[in-house]
C-alpha cells in the first residue's frame, strides 16, 4: 500500500512599490531563497517597499491564484503570463504592392533551397513568386486569378516605373 505524500503548502507573494504599484506577483514555498534570488537578479527589487503573502494548501491551488492575479491585476515587472501586445503593424493600402509574408520551413531545407536556385541563377523570391502564379493560374478560382491579374498589372508598372528589376548575377 503506497501511502500518498502530502504537497507542500505554497504561497502567493506581492511586491510593491511605495507608491503600492504592484511590481511583482510569484509564488514559492521557500522565501528566504526566492527572494535572495530575486535581490540579486531583478533590477526592480530595490523599488520594493512593502509585500504581502497569501498561502495555499497546494501549489497547484498557489499557481492558479498567481495565474490570475498577472492576468487581472497587471503587475509591472511580470512578462511570462501577460498576454504580449501585437506587434504594430502598417495598415495596407494600395501602394502597398509587395507584402511580406511568414511562414514557418526548417532552416535547413531554406538553406537546401537557397543554394540549390542559387547554383541554377535563381532568385530565391522570383521562384517563390513563379510558384504562386503557377498555382493561382492552375487551382484558383475566377475571382483568384482575377486578383493575380490585378497584380501581374501592379508588378509590370512598378518595374516599368523603376527601370525593371536587376538580374541578378548568378554566384559560382
Amino acid at each position: 500500500m503506497t501511502v500518498p505524500i502530502a504537497e507542500e503548502r505554497a504561497a502567493v507573494y506581492r511586491f510593491y512599490a511605495a507608491d503600492d504599484t504592484l511590481l511583482y506577483v510569484g509564488v514559492t514555498q521557500r522565501f528566504g531563497t526566492r527572494w535572495s534570488n530575486h535581490a540579486k537578479q531583478k533590477p526592480w527589487w530595490s523599488q520594493v517597499a512593502r509585500q504581502a503573502v497569501v498561502w495555499y494548501e497546494t501549489r497547484a491551488e498557489a499557481l492558479k491564484v498567481e495565474a490570475e492575479a498577472i492576468k487581472t491585476e497587471k503587475p509591472v515587472h511580470n512578462v511570462l503570463l501577460q498576454p504580449k501586445p501585437p506587434k504594430p503593424r502598417r495598415p495596407m493600402s494600395e501602394l502597398d504592392h509587395t507584402y511580406s509574408p511568414k511562414f514557418r520551413i526548417p532552416r535547413r531545407m531554406w538553406d537546401a533551397y537557397g543554394t540549390a536556385a542559387s547554383r541554377r541563377g535563381i532568385d530565391r523570391s522570383a521562384d517563390l513568386v513563379d510558384h504562386v502564379r503557377a498555382f493561382i493560374k492552375e487551382h484558383g478560382n475566377e475571382h483568384e486569378r482575377a486578383e493575380l491579374a490585378a497584380a501581374e498589372e501592379e508588378l509590370a508598372e512598378r518595374r516599368a516605373r523603376k527601370g525593371g528589376r536587376p538580374k541578378k548575377e548568378p554566384s559560382a
